[in-house]
């Protein structure tokens, strides 16, 4: 369980990445809801201190999460067979140039309103992203198949078997063997009959 959430080594099978994702969700979850009761708590009571404690405690739960979805989508991108030292970064990019330029909104809300809504162009790339992971068959095929486990040491992908496969030339073509056939009677002499008896 710590190397699925907190580790970044090994790969992450499609069935084995939905089901860890479903657990940080709920997790997410429960402490959204706590941090909404905490806020409301504070707001009743009219306190600057629980406010400013809910607070600490939202921006101290974000670290942990955070790690985890990255770990996730990073094992889960080595399975697919992408590179994820190149494709986080540059949606990490994206993410940030959709919330700060991309957002239609302007004013002091710009940056939150981007965040929480989105760009249409930047809902379907994220979209997109997220269907790759979900559903992105994996690169190398496992004798524990879908399950997340990493593949063996030295052992090939299905599309690096294939390519090997291709790029192999083709055996030469075997000789044409000519198979005699059964030896032919000589010709027996033609006989015939004349006057002074057989002739030939």
């Amino acid at each position: 369980m710590f190397w699925a959430l907190f580790g970044f080594s090994g790969r992450l099978g499609r069935l084995a990445f939905f089901g860890w994702s479903m657990i940080v969700a709920s997790v997410v979850g429960v402490g959204v809801a706590l941090a909404a009761l905490g806020f409301v708590a504070g707001l009743a009571k009219g306190s600057g201190d629980t406010l400013v404690g809910t607070g600490l405690c939202v921006a101290v739960g974000v670290i942990p999460i955070v790690w985890m979805t990255t770990a996730l989508t990073t094992k889960r991108l080595r399975d697919a067979g992408f590179p994820p030292r190149l494709v986080l970064p540059l949606m990490s990019a994206f993410s940030a140039y959709e919330a700060m330029v991309l957002s239609p909104q302007t004013g002091g809300d710009a940056l939150l309103s981007g965040i929480l809504d989105g760009h249409p162009a930047g809902l379907a790339v994220k979209g997109l992203f997220a269907g790759v992971l979900l559903f992105w068959p994996s690169a190398g095929e496992t004798a524990e198949g879908d399950s997340g486990a990493k593949r063996r040491k030295g052992e090939a992908s299905w599309h690096e078997r294939a390519l090997r496969i291709a790029s192999e030339p083709l055996p030469p073509p075997e000789p044409v063997r000519v198979i005699p056939g059964p030896a032919s009677a000589p010709a027996s002499p033609v006989r015939t009959f004349g006057r002074r008896g057989v002739v030939g």
